[in-house]
């Protein structure tokens, strides 16, 4: 970003323009774009070059501005002992009992948490809710309640933000308003009224609930691109304060009497003030300026009208509230938020008494803005000088502009030669029909790309893929496959249309292509199927939650179905020959799942559960050749164990009825079958339709079937830094002791002599992480044994590439 604002500087838009639209020919055949030659082109000379004058440029803004401010430690005060390592917000219990903090456990951990943390020296903290909680939190005057706005699913499954309040009595979480793109809570004199922001169509503004009735009443009347922002409510005045940002940019403070509709602003519109946080008296008003490009907190006497700074950091500094004092600091404390490194930021309480004791020994002239921007300015010169020197072009390119603040930021004021003004009134002349936008008849032209191919003497052609989609997301069609000119079976095609206009989505789908894998004995089964199906994905958001979802998915096929063989393994019994034939079948599954947000989650998640229930069957209407009905139960379960070490528990039980094909049945598999996280129209290989016990190698089918594992996941090696051929990578590592466990009932097929119909098996796993180009997937190296054959000779080394959460 920073290269970005100081190469419009030196070179100007237009050439940042042509170089990105710069191409290259390959061959004369196709084009690409190049950036180091293309920036040659453009600039005239290399980006290495550029590279070392935007450091040299950089290096003198941050020494002239880092030699006007203040490090950290200036504040003079030690860090708080909070939860969490970045923070958001956090607000003190009006009796200073307990703190309201919202933070992050890690980069690593992206959790937003709400925690309720002890004001005292041990700070015991209580999680009170996570998930996308936004950082304005506001709390009851009583301190009984705490309001906050959150990210949930509205009307027709959209995300907006809503009102939420927790009774801390009961530690119960209700929400408060209900699709009305709602944020910044403020309570009102008494606690019985609440104001917040509302957003409709592009317009913010304030609303006041009566919490008594629940009616609602508007007290802004804004128009047009107004927004809203960071709402407090100055009980002591009753006056409403909030930003305002309005169509031309500026930025305004402003006090608001919600009875009377009085209003008056309190700086000047480019400051950029926001956060406003109320004093103990009420006269007195700290808020967060982004006047010196990064964040630092001033203050405001709202009978004199005058301001001042309190802290000039040069890595920010943010006012998060301010603490209500006591009888001997009746001025409390401002609660500051600092960052100084990446790795961690940090909560300091500042002395109000001392902050505004300093103001008054200053005199009437206290660091004001005015004072402020004058400091800006000179900073601006000498920046403005060295870099110049080192420059010419940049001093060409910036001669005339207008320099009021700093160099650096002079991209926000250079303007292009034209604006375009923000609406265009339509010319009348040039329309010539009126009508309601069809969005069926908007599809667009994504992409399309047919390149020949050859797999061997019988299986030679071309293959292609075009994609159509309605710039709303409404509907979506997808056509691909390929056309075998040495052996007309060999062809296989896909056409599916996706309708996004109703709540779930519906996706229509004819082909005639492989539809799914699987070990089948000793065989490897594709089916290719040639029909059509209807499939439904409905999300429940009545059962979402923070890092939850819910779905129901379904699906209703006619299809010929053809096993195929694969490998050279050796064939099956003629018992287990298996068939082709005709289907009308279908699917319908509920599903619910839990996983928080963890930079490993592909390879070792620490958390999480879900369960799943469906069935699935087929009917013996329209020519169908077989009749049957399956139903499987499903649930997995991480817990946390020693450090990052995790317990991941698997259950699964399936009961089949009627005559099913001989590949559709259910039972013990002899080879682990391939897990990938795709699902796309007929081709689904995230769904294993039958398990493993590890440690066994018999192919088993049964009716009734039962399975179980337990795996005690370590992480092993954060990568294991190997690359090949530029493509492929090998990441991070885990390792797993596991025990499986399997039973089953009705046996209809068994390789061998099989007695008790229990499996027991447990062993040593590897878990890899490999980067194929952009698809990231799991493989694993492991050796089983059944348990009544532990560490003798008889022992199952395996290889397998599945996703380490069944779904």
């Amino acid at each position: 970003n920073a290269q970005l604002r100081y190469f419009s500087e030196v070179y100007g838009d237009t050439t940042l323009a042509e170089m990105l639209s710069k191409r290259q020919s390959l061959l004369g055949v196709a084009e690409y774009h190049d950036f180091e030659t293309s920036f040659r082109e453009a600039t005239g000379s290399s980006y290495s070059d550029f590279y070392e004058r935007w450091r040299k440029h950089m290096n003198i803004y941050y020494n002239s501005l880092a030699s006007k401010m203040d490090r950290v430690d200036s504040l003079g005060v030690d860090p708080e002992s909070l939860p969490g390592r970045y923070y958001f917000d956090l607000k003190y219990r009006p009796d200073r009992s307990q703190i309201a903090v919202l933070s992050l456990p890690s980069l690593q951990r992206p959790v937003r948490r709400l925690y309720l943390v002890e004001n005292d020296s041990n700070r015991t903290a209580e999680i009170l809710a996570e998930g996308q909680i936004r950082n304005d939190m506001a709390w009851s005057p009583d301190g009984g309640r705490l309001a906050y706005s959150r990210t949930v699913r509205g009307e027709r499954s959209s995300l907006v933000n809503d009102i939420f309040l927790i009774d801390l009595d009961r530690k119960k979480e209700e929400q408060l308003t209900r699709s009305r793109r709602a944020i910044s809570p403020a309570f009102g004199p008494g606690g019985n009224r609440i104001a917040y922001i509302v957003n409709r169509g592009g317009t913010g503004n304030v609303v006041v609930l009566d919490l008594e009735t629940m009616e609602e009443s508007q007290v802004t009347r804004y128009e047009g691109d107004i927004q809203v922002i960071t709402l407090n409510w100055n009980r002591h005045r009753n006056e409403l304060i909030y930003q305002r940002f309005d169509e031309q940019g500026d930025r305004y403070l402003v006090l608001l009497n919600p009875d009377t509709g009085s209003k008056r602003t309190i700086d000047r519109g480019e400051n950029d003030n926001r956060m406003p946080l109320v004093g103990p008296d009420g006269n007195r008003i700290a808020y967060t300026s982004l006047r010196d490009e990064v964040p630092n907190v001033f203050m405001v006497d709202l009978d004199a009208d005058s301001s001042w700074r309190v802290t000039h950091l040069f890595t920010g500094g943010e006012a998060y509230d301010w603490i209500a004092g006591d009888e001997s600091n009746p001025d409390g404390k401002l609660a500051i938020k600092t960052t100084e490194t990446k790795r961690s930021e940090q909560i300091y309480l500042l002395d109000a008494a001392t902050v505004l004791d300093a103001a008054t020994v200053q005199g009437e002239g206290a660091v004001r803005d005015a004072a402020a921007v004058k400091d800006a300015e000179l900073v601006s010169e000498k920046v403005g000088d060295l870099a110049a020197d080192h420059s010419s072009a940049a001093a060409d390119s910036n001669r005339g502009a207008e320099w009021s603040r700093s160099a650096y930021a002079t991209w926000r004021t250079r303007q292009p030669e034209m604006n375009l003004p923000e609406k265009i009134e339509p010319d009348e002349t040039q329309i010539q029909q009126r009508y309601a936008y069809r969005s069926l008849s908007n599809l667009t032209h994504v992409v399309t790309l047919a390149l020949p191919y050859y797999a061997g003497p019988a299986d030679y052609g071309i293959a292609g893929f075009t994609s159509w989609v309605e710039p709303l997301g409404k509907h979506a069609l997808v056509a691909g496959g390929n056309f075998s000119a040495g052996q007309l079976s060999n062809s296989f095609g896909v056409l599916s249309y996706m309708n996004n206009q109703l709540y779930p989505t519906l996706n229509f789908s004819i082909y005639r292509t492989p539809s799914s894998g699987r070990f089948y004995g000793s065989d490897y089964l594709v089916e290719v199927a040639t029909g059509g199906d209807i499939t439904l994905r409905w999300p429940l958001d009545r059962l979402e939650g923070p890092y939850r979802e819910s779905w129901i998915d379904s699906r209703l096929r006619y299809a010929s179905v053809t096993p195929h063989t694969i490998g050279e393994f050796s064939y099956t019994p003629s018992l287990m020959v298996p068939e082709s034939g005709r289907l009308l079948d279908f699917r319908l599954g509920w599903a619910v799942k839990k996983q928080r947000p963890y930079y490993r989650n592909l390879i070792h998640p620490v958390d999480g559960f879900g369960f799943r229930v469906s069935a699935d069957g087929a009917s013996d209407r329209l020519g169908s050749d077989r009749t049957w009905f399956t139903t499987d139960f499903e649930g997995w379960m991480i817990l946390p164990a020693l450090g990052t070490h995790t317990l991941f528990l698997h259950g699964r039980f399936q009961a089949q009825f009627g005559d099913p094909f001989p590949q559709q049945a259910i039972g013990f598999s002899r080879f682990d079958n391939i897990s990938l996280p795709i699902e796309a129209g007929p081709v689904n290989l995230k769904s294993v339709p039958v398990e493993r016990v590890r440690g066994y190698r018999e192919f088993l089918a049964a009716k009734q079937v039962a399975f179980g594992t337990f795996e005690y996941r370590i992480p092993f090696l954060p990568s294991l830094n190997t690359r090949i051929l530029g493509f492929l990578e090998l990441g991070n590592t885990s390792l797993a002791l596991f025990a499986d466990g399997g039973a089953i009932r009705q046996i209809t097929i068994s390789e061998t002599s099989f007695e008790g119909g229990i499996r027991l098996g447990t062993g040593l796993e590897l878990k890899n992480l490999v980067r194929i180009g952009p698809l990231r997937l799991v493989h694993s190296l492991g050796v089983a044994q059944p348990y009544d054959r532990l560490l003798e000779e008889d022992y199952d080394l395996y290889y397998r590439v599945r996703t380490v959460i069944p779904f």
